[in-house]
Parts: structure tokens; sequence; C-alpha cells
């Protein structure tokens, strides 16, 4: 049986797992590279955002919330980015 501390820590384990999974859904729908998309549109270093990956860090609820519903502010694809 799972005490209340265990059920709380394996909801917040849940919730982290699908924050990365949504931000790495997110990256791979963009077709661009994840140093890329950590710096036009996450607007981190790509330090912060392989932290973020690999569950070393955990995520800001701000950016949490924009993976989850980006709206109005889509992000870059490779056939939107100009080519330098």
């Amino acid at each position: 049986m799972t005490t209340p501390q265990e059920w709380v820590y394996n909801a917040e384990q849940a919730s982290k797992d699908a924050d990365r999974k949504i931000l790495e859904a997110r990256i791979t729908e963009s077709g661009i590279s994840a140093k890329k998309f950590a710096d036009l549109v996450l607007k981190r270093d790509q330090r912060t955002l392989r932290r973020w990956r690999s569950g070393e860090s955990p995520m800001p609820d701000p950016v949490r919330r924009f993976l989850r519903d980006p709206q109005p502010a889509p992000w870059p694809t490779k056939a939107t980015l100009p080519k330098l």
C-alpha cells in the first residue's frame, strides 16, 4: 500500500514525465534541431533545454503552459525559418 507521501511523489514524477514527453513532441513536430528550438522558441540556452529533457532541472510553469497550449504563438518550422 502506498503512503500519501509516495502518492504525491508518484504524481509529481508522472507530471514531470508527461512534460518531458510534450517537450520532445514539440521539438519533433517543429522539424528543427533542439538547439534551434531552444534558441528560437524557448529563448533559452541549449544546456537548459538538455537539463529539462533529462529531468535534471524542473521546467518552469510558464514554459510548461506554453508547450501544452502554444497559441497564438506557433513556433517556427523548417518551412518558415528564413534562409541565412
